[in-house]
């Protein structure tokens, strides 16, 4: 069965406001009861095929590639499918518990709406940026789409296939962590060739007391950190026992905690500060 893109909407309007006319005259009950025959539920079934199928002839017509044509046909699809199934669901518990109807209807769509959003992912997002792009667009009445932006848009897409969320949120926080050290270790390195290694062993505990307080998550050992440390300062500087122990010291007076962290800040230490 196939519809226009008019005749699925007709039959959209059509399912919606039979349900609400039957919800206002009889309730959840009269709903569930017109759900439940034969001829309803097929055009239901009818209904969410057309969608999906309208949906996909309207992406192809745009040009966009067979995956992605399929990949929304079958989100809108789903979409429309897990609302019915929701309703359904809930209509048929109404005469035997209201209160077990709301519940499951609750938990369904939530349910639902995760794995929409989970699965979905990968269309929706863009999508979803795409409406908010073109709202500012019409707003400021500008290009909708640059060269430029189409290439920072491939980057992210790349993103989002090697990187989960959790993943970027971490590289983010090894990023900040990185740049807030750079002044730190630039001042430790002049310091250290001005002969002035007290301050220079202040910078050095600077940046352990930062990565102990605020990036924990870090370990101590991190690829990134060290070798950041090591190139900026460590192999550019005479360094000794002597250096270590200042460090120490700083670490002492600054970090309120400093006796249950000696054993971290040992470890920070040695990646850091040994060749």
């Amino acid at each position: 069965m196939s519809l226009s893109k008019r005749g699925v909407m007709v039959k959209t309007a059509l399912l919606f406001f039979l349900t609400l006319t039957v919800f206002q005259a009889h309730g959840f009950e009269g709903c569930g009861a017109l759900f439940a025959k034969p001829a309803a539920s097929e055009f239901s079934v009818h209904l969410i095929h057309d969608v999906a199928e309208q949906a996909e002839k309207n992406m192809r017509a745009r040009g966009m590639t067979g995956l992605k044509v399929r990949g929304y046909a079958i989100l809108i699809g789903g979409m429309v499918g897990a609302g019915a199934m929701n309703g359904f669901i809930s209509t048929q518990l109404v005469p035997n518990s209201p209160f077990l109807s709301v519940t499951m209807a609750t938990t369904l769509g939530a349910v639902l709406g995760i794995g929409v959003s989970s699965i979905g992912g990968a269309i929706i997002e863009p999508l979803s940026n795409k409406v908010r792009q073109m709202s500012f667009v019409t707003a400021v009445n500008a290009e909708s789409r640059s060269p430029f932006a189409k290439y920072l848009e491939d980057i992210w897409f790349r993103l989002q296939q090697r990187l989960s969320l959790n993943a970027q949120m971490t590289r983010n926080g090894v990023t900040q962590y990185l740049t807030s050290i750079q002044q730190n270790f630039f001042e430790a390195h002049r310091a250290m060739n001005s002969s002035n290694p007290e301050y220079a062993a202040g910078q050095v505990a600077v940046a352990a007391f930062r990565l102990r307080l605020l990036f924990q998550e870090i370990p101590a050992n991190d690829l990134s950190v060290q070798f950041a440390v090591k190139e900026s300062f460590t192999n550019h500087v005479e360094m000794d026992q002597n250096f270590i122990h200042l460090v120490w010291q700083k670490l002492e007076k600054a970090d309120p905690e400093f006796a249950a962290y000696q054993t971290y800040y040992q470890a920070v230490l040695d990646s850091w500060l040994t060749r």
